[in-house]
């Protein structure tokens, strides 16, 4: 039996040429199209229809959930949402995880027939090519965190570049004068640093290179950080925003083992608004992110397009959690003044 491969090969195109063609044909020249129906009816090449597909899919009964390593509860509570929302769809996870590559793990699932989906949290070095694939082969792809361009991908994420001017918004609010920022920039993290740095920009306030941290996100490279600042007597800024609240944490620890107060010292805000940024010692102003809710609509997109519904995007918005780490005493004296006024 002949497949889109041989089509291809006749024809002289890409794969994904081919699937343009019969899918969304006015994307391909008319040259093109005419080799590539041509070489469709030597071979005697009947594609699946789009209700085929759809009834191929409905029969599958699980999705896999293709990620790299699971660490902090971020990704636990995002993983929380796809798990329960599958659930309620009757359909099983199977998690593909760890430091190996995305294609590899996306081919496997291409090959299972039991598959009806993927879900990925990024799209790793998969190529609009494995995803035409997919495609052909009945298989519907969502990105569940990150953004994606490719075709017939749908994708859930938040608001990164949003969220860094909210932090600014606050600091310039509560009239904070210098400020610094912590944290490696990756594919959601530097929408949150360009946000934040523009914003802080515009208010007048230049952040330095010499402030501009580049730390892994985690609790141990927050305390490092802050740890060599101390040592050093480096001059610090009246304020760091740190891309993610383990960074946030760590130096937090680092501050109060030198005996530095937050935030009469140095203010600190973080971002995700795990669990224990509620209790430590100075409660941590953070943002909230809709960790859980990005895992259900993750699925939901994913069903949807199964379902034979074309690919769609969605992006949410975090909130800004003020707590005492900075800004709370101000924003609730501003807000008094104002509810006098």
């Amino acid at each position: 039996m002949a497949s889109i491969k041989d089509v291809a090969k006749i024809a002289q195109v890409s794969i994904s040429t081919v699937s343009l063609a019969m899918n969304y044909p006015e994307r391909v020249s008319r040259e093109k199209k005419e080799k590539i129906f041509a070489a469709m009816k030597q071979l005697q090449y009947v594609p699946a229809t789009n209700e085929r597909r759809k009834q191929d899919a409905v029969k599958r009964t699980s999705v896999a959930l293709i990620t790299g390593e699971i660490f902090g509860p971020y990704y636990y509570e995002m993983l929380r949402g796809i798990s329960e929302t599958l659930a309620m769809h009757g359909l099983e996870m199977i998690m593909m995880c760890g430091t190996e590559s995305v294609r590899m793990h996306f081919n496997q699932v291409l090959e299972n027939p039991s598959f009806g989906g993927v879900i990925l949290t990024n799209i790793g070095d998969l190529t609009q090519k494995d995803i035409d694939y997919a495609v052909e082969r009945g298989i519907s792809t969502v990105v569940c965190h990150s953004e994606c361009s490719f075709r017939n991908v749908s994708y859930v994420t938040v608001d990164n570049y949003y969220i860094g001017k909210m932090v600014a918004n606050h600091l310039l609010c509560v009239d904070c004068e210098s400020a610094g920022i912590m944290g490696r920039r990756y594919s959601t993290t530097q929408g949150r640093a360009e946000g934040f740095i523009q914003t802080m920009e515009k208010g007048g306030i230049h952040i330095p290179d010499e402030w501009d941290m580049d730390v892994e996100l985690s609790e141990q490279g927050g305390y490092s950080c802050m740890k060599k600042l101390l040592e050093e007597g480096a001059e610090l800024p009246e304020a760091f925003f740190c891309l993610n609240d383990e960074i946030a944490l760590g130096v937090m620890q680092a501050l109060q083992e030198k005996g530095k107060r937050v935030p009469g010292d140095v203010k600190i805000v973080g971002c995700d608004d795990i669990p224990i940024s509620r209790v430590t010692v100075s409660p941590l102003t953070t943002i909230a992110m809709p960790k859980f809710e990005m895992g259900m609509m993750a699925v939901n997109l994913l069903v949807r397009q199964i379902s034979g519904k074309p690919a769609e995007n969605m992006i949410l918005n975090g909130k800004l959690i003020i707590r005492e780490s900075c800004g709370y005493k101000e924003w609730r004296r501003q807000g008094a003044e104002r509810r006098k006024g």
